[in-house]
């Protein structure tokens, strides 16, 4: 029984580690080969750990994102813009390889199925996305029915405001894995998505706002929380 508890733990030792220096490599660019090596380790454990009895659904926590961000474009064109899925790749970081793998053209609504491919920390992942509402040009809704997340839910709404568009993101996911997946949030998952958002705000300004520039994103028209809770029922 210790031989088996140890080396579980032991695995589970190694792991956090190796995530730990991987989301907090400094120099990626500069020092690749030390960072590829890292990340590999990584992700090769979270392949072939194993895991602990995950907490039924009801116990695990719930984490939220709320966005906002202002643009001078009118509604119609601002929910044309998110509501046509190959635009993802052009507003997601480079360092998650997000590429779109349903064919094109994706005709949008309520129970459309789009399908996604990335790379988190070298870890290849897949990504099946279901519209599970569509009220243009105000709302929709997608959930997640395949991918890294226990659930993740993010609802896009837009609503016309001082001759623009208020664009909003909100985002209800649970994460898999028990109290790794705590731990692993705490490490770096949290904060890359935050920086996924960033990006994505700014890439969306200077692909509809294109004389405004990155620079003027910080502060200028987009607000940021995020928030941690258990699920009250």
């Amino acid at each position: 029984m210790q031989e088996l508890l140890g080396g579980r733990f032991g695995e589970m030792s190694t792991l956090m580690n190796s995530m730990n220096q991987s989301f907090n490599f400094r120099g990626r660019d500069q020092l690749k080969p030390s960072y590829d090596l890292i990340a590999n380790i990584a992700a090769e454990g979270m392949g072939h750990s194993v895991l602990l009895e995950e907490p039924p659904v009801d116990d695990a926590r719930t984490y939220f994102i709320e966005r906002e961000q202002w643009l001078a474009r009118p509604i119609e064109e601002v929910f044309a813009f998110f509501g046509d899925a190959t635009n993802l790749e052009a507003i997601t970081p480079a360092w998650l390889r997000f590429s779109v793998i349903t064919p094109a053209p994706i005709v949008m609504g309520a129970g459309t199925l789009i399908e996604y491919r990335l790379r988190w920390h070298r870890m290849p992942l897949r990504w099946t996305t279901k519209i599970v509402e569509w009220e243009p040009p105000h709302r929709f809704v997608d959930t997640q029915l395949q991918g890294p997340y226990r659930h993740w839910c993010h609802t896009h709404t837009f609503e016309a405001r001082m001759g623009g568009t208020l664009i909003r993101d909100e985002v209800r996911y649970r994460l898999p894995l028990g109290w790794l997946g705590v731990a692993l949030h705490r490490l770096g998952i949290r904060r890359d998505l935050e920086s996924i958002f960033d990006g994505r705000a700014r890439r969306v300004r200077e692909l509809l706002e294109p004389g405004r520039g990155p620079s003027r994103v910080a502060g200028s028209g987009v607000g940021r929380r995020s928030t941690t809770r258990r699920p009250s029922a």
